[in-house]
């Protein structure tokens, strides 16, 4: 009973005249300058950003534990420079997603904000170095933090 459903539709579509000659018309014209885009992005290929961002997600699964667990300066700039990057290229994939498709392309609201991007993770990763190298380190930071513990009230 379905199939004959779809062969009474199929069949008031294809026997038509004027629907295929119409169909043609709109098939065959080119398209009118209003219908294009007016400053639109090149078409791009995010996979390789996309797999990059999956490497330092995949290095930090076990690094993190790790590093934790047995802290080093080898483990901290490990750690400091798979956050930092995982970071960059997230905050670059929102900026992509959802600025750049309001923006004309090179438009300079667009620039500042990869560039401060750019800084902000600059100086994150200075900040981590200098952690690691000058202090006593990420991780033994995370467990000075954990060791803490509340004053007992009195």
């Amino acid at each position: 009973m379905a199939n004959l459903g779809f062969r009474l539709i199929n069949r008031t579509r294809t026997s038509n005249p004027i629907f295929h000659q119409r169909i043609h018309q709109f098939c065959s014209q080119p398209p009118s300058p209003q219908a294009l885009p007016i400053n639109a992005p090149p078409p791009t290929n995010y996979s390789g950003s996309w797999l990059t961002h999956r490497f330092f997600s995949y290095i930090l699964l076990p690094v993190l534990p790790y590093g934790l667990a047995y802290p080093g300066k080898v483990t901290d700039v490990l750690i400091a420079t798979c956050l930092v990057a995982h970071g960059h290229l997230g905050l670059s994939v929102i900026v992509t997603d959802y600025v750049e498709g309001g923006m004309a392309p090179g438009a300079k609201l667009l620039r500042f904000i990869r560039k401060t991007i750019l800084g902000l993770s600059i100086g994150t990763l200075v900040g981590l170095l200098y952690l690691t190298f000058a202090d006593i380190g990420i991780a033994n930071t995370i467990r000075g933090i954990w060791a803490v513990k509340s004053k007992p009230r009195e």
